[in-house]
């Protein structure tokens, strides 16, 4: 069983300075600029009346360097540097706000639906389908930084 599924893409710099040079721009259009919506759309999820949950977008400078994080119902998308690496990571808490595609017995005969995500380690291959469609996304909209 699967508790907890990060999935992390990195950008190599070739050098800090070269980073550097680019990452406050970077994280304040990632803490202005994506609304709630396009955290949706990192996800893969669509924004909806009925969602009940909360989203935050915090920015935080730690002595590392900079952090931008974007959470919705435990499940979480964030941007950050080390040494001369960009780094998005999106953390998988709940599954169960994702599909997966499973065959399903029915009175008709066996049929495959989308069904949502469980922990099963049986799901680790959309675990990381889902990671890594949302840093895809994520680094594509930050590409829009001035």
């Amino acid at each position: 069983m699967l508790d907890q599924a990060e999935v992390a893409t990195d950008v190599m710099f070739c050098s800090r300075a070269c980073l550097g040079a680019i990452l406050p721009d970077l994280t304040a259009h990632a803490a202005t600029a994506f609304s709630a919506e396009d955290v949706f759309r990192f996800l893969g999820r669509k924004l909806h009346g009925g969602f009940g949950g909360e989203a935050t977008h915090p920015r935080r400078c730690h002595p590392e360097g900079w952090r931008v994080k974007h959470t919705i119902t435990r499940n979480s998308i964030k941007v950050y540097d080390r040494a001369s690496v960009l780094r998005v990571e999106t953390t998988i808490n709940n599954p169960r706000e994702f599909r997966v595609l499973r065959v399903v017995r029915t009175d008709e005969g066996p049929c495959r639906r989308w069904c949502p995500m469980g922990k099963s380690v049986e799901n680790t291959w959309r675990f990381h389908q889902v990671g890594a469609a949302a840093n895809r996304r994520y680094l594509n909209a930050l590409g829009a930084a001035p």
